[in-house]
């Protein structure tokens, strides 16, 4: 997924991150993102997960396993920025997660 944003990076960004698995959510976490890129070059957020935060009773490996090859298993994206509404605002478009327009400025994936 990727997606273009004007962002104001002299604030911090923090990312939530939540992978779901068959019983419901197994991880959540806010990590810090830091970032690579800019100036003419695609801004590139670099997400890192502690090693202590999973407490799944799988290894990480095992766990991004499950996600690529078990439909139950999977890591939701979701980024909220006022530009993504402002680009629906473009195309007329005034609704956003589960077409809502409260969701207007988020956007919404999953991996696999």
């Amino acid at each position: 997924m990727s997606a273009t944003l004007d962002m104001d990076l002299a604030e911090p960004l923090t990312a939530a991150v939540r992978i779901c698995g068959p019983s419901g959510d197994v991880l959540r976490a806010s990590v810090p993102v830091s970032t690579s890129g800019g100036a003419g070059k695609p801004l590139v957020l670099d997400v890192r997960l502690p090693e202590e935060s999973n407490e799944t009773g799988m290894s990480w490996r095992e766990l991004v396993h499950a996600m690529g090859h078990e439909p139950e298993w999977y890591l939701p994206v979701s980024v909220q920025d006022p530009a993504i509404g402002a680009a629906r605002a473009v195309h007329g478009i005034v609704t956003g997660v589960c077409t809502h327009e409260s969701g207007v400025n988020t956007a919404c994936g999953s991996w696999p």
